[in-house]
């Protein structure tokens, strides 16, 4: 990918944290919810922090898409 294109890709994406992110089995189960919603580009654990970073394309998926997924399945997003 040429860096024009890298740089355009860059501009359609979004990024969250997810709180109370604390252990590989609490980070193991968003990888899985988030595992098969279109629009998640790479989902992180920030171990220092107690957070996950989730990473989406904003031409796919709306935060308040992804945030209700969150919700719904019991992450709290900061």
């Amino acid at each position: 990918m040429c860096e024009c294109c890298s740089q355009h890709a860059a501009d359609h994406q979004g990024h969250i944290h997810i709180n109370n992110v604390d252990c590989d089995d609490c980070f193991r189960e968003l990888r899985d919810v988030l595992a098969d919603v279109p629009g998640v580009v790479s989902v992180e654990f920030v171990r220092d922090a107690e957070q996950a970073k989730i990473v989406f394309d904003k031409r796919i998926l709306e935060i308040t898409g992804l945030e209700q997924i969150l919700f719904k399945n019991g992450f709290a997003v900061s």
